[in-house]
């Protein structure tokens, strides 16, 4: 929440942007953290009408796709 709700705004301060992208790589243990981040991004929108997108990326280990059985 930290990364999103504070330190994203203070790089696009000092960067003069009102346009930010905060990636969340899940590897397993996201657990609920997701919704209380998107919790925050909603009020964010309530308050400014703006807010930093949010991706999530999936980082879990899988089957290489290139390996046939």
């Amino acid at each position: 929440m930290h990364g999103y709700e504070k330190q994203l705004e203070i790089y696009k301060s000092a960067d003069d942007t009102n346009i930010g992208i905060y990636v969340i790589i899940d590897i397993g243990k996201l657990g609920k953290k997701f919704e209380k981040v998107m919790q925050v991004r909603n009020n964010f929108l309530k308050t400014n009408k703006k807010a930093s997108a949010i991706i999530i990326i999936d980082g879990n280990k899988k089957a290489s796709a290139s390996i046939r059985d």
